[in-house]
């Protein structure tokens, strides 16, 4: 005997196909309107901002020029990479170093908001002598790669 489903489950498909339908249109692009768009540019295709700047093109035509992303440069990649994140965090370093001796104490650490150093203040001290110069801070680091690559590599043995 075949028991008949109840009407929720026969409205289902329709409604899937909808569904499917609007996200198809999504996917391939397409718009749905649901009232003005916020700026006058509803192409979503590059434009220059007041100072003559130009705006990426930003695929939902529903964000104002002025709140998009400005076009770049590409970035960086590689050993270009690693040497901006060793400058910025090299000047990091020297702004934190409130007496300019070219080592920070713990306290200035603190001040400058580099929890990190202050967290492992007395593994990057080395010396035990109250301070870390950007040096130690580079060996330390350096340690803390080669022991998390040995880690991994002894995993997936």
């Amino acid at each position: 005997m075949q028991t008949s489903r109840p009407s929720r489950y026969r409205a289902a498909p329709a409604a899937l196909l909808a569904l499917c339908a609007v996200a198809a249109a999504l996917h391939a692009g397409a718009a749905i309107a649901a009232g003005p768009p916020a700026s006058n540019d509803t192409s979503g295709t590059s434009s220059a901002s007041n100072d003559g700047a130009p705006v990426v093109a930003h695929p939902d035509p529903w964000v104002p020029p002025a709140k998009r992303q400005r076009a770049s440069e590409p970035g960086a990649a590689g050993p270009a990479l690693q040497h901006q994140i060793w400058e910025k965090m090299r000047q990091r370093f020297k702004e934190a170093d409130l007496d300019a001796n070219g080592s920070l104490s713990v306290d200035e650490a603190r001040r400058a908001g580099m929890g990190f150093v202050v967290k492992h203040f007395d593994q990057i001290d080395r010396s035990h002598s109250g301070q870390v110069t950007f040096d130690d801070l580079q060996a330390f680091l350096a340690q803390r790669r080669a022991a998390a690559r040995a880690r991994r590599e002894a995993a997936s043995r």
